[in-house]
């Protein structure tokens, strides 16, 4: 597994989906996350940079433990859980159609390959 896939924050999580997309043959403005998905992603790990924010009410260990949100917020939180649930089935249905597909040509290829003698 690629090890930037090993974490829980989201902006390098993103970061690493733009690679892998502009690896695909695909049209120029669908190598890379939208703008308008990529603004959630940004306001998500501004949000929870560490992954860690929403699951604890504190974060390290020791006497370094601190809140995990020390400045409490009020928010529209089923709207904003409504945008990222919107965010995510793109990712998801999207993205991962053309990764789909990607891993179907590559298959293909392999078999091409082993049929050939290679």
């Amino acid at each position: 597994m690629d090890k930037c896939l090993r974490t829980h924050n989201i902006r390098r999580l993103a970061d690493c989906l733009n690679r892998y997309l502009a690896l695909l043959y695909l049209p120029k403005a669908e190598q890379r996350i939208d703008p308008e998905s990529w603004s959630q992603l940004n306001w998500l790990d501004s949000e929870d940079a560490t992954g860690e924010t929403y699951r604890y009410a504190v974060v390290g260990h020791g006497v370094g433990r601190t809140p995990a949100r020390p400045v409490q917020q009020n928010v529209n939180f089923y709207e904003q859980v409504n945008e990222l649930h919107r965010l995510a089935h793109l990712l998801w249905g999207g993205y991962s159609a053309h990764l789909g597909e990607y891993e179907n040509w590559q298959i293909e290829y392999m078999e091409a390959m082993d049929t050939a003698g290679y």
